[in-house]
């Protein structure tokens, strides 16, 4: 989990507000939530948790794969 969490931080501080307006935004709302579902994951050892945040992350993902 830390691996990940470091990752998300790292997309996290990435961000660039002031360019990205409202697509930053709601980037940033994206990774805090799953950033939350894996400590909560951690904290309550629930693969479901997990899951859950690798699932946001996989769209996010998907859709830039999409792009490019």
């Amino acid at each position: 989990h830390a691996r990940a969490l470091s990752i998300l931080h790292a997309l996290d501080s990435s961000l660039d507000f002031e360019k990205g307006g409202d697509i930053a935004l709601g980037l940033a709302q994206i990774y805090r939530e799953a950033r939350r579902l894996l400590i909560e994951g951690a904290q309550l050892r629930s693969t479901a948790q997990v899951r859950k945040a690798r699932d946001i992350v996989a769209e996010i993902a998907d859709a830039w794969n999409q792009i490019g």
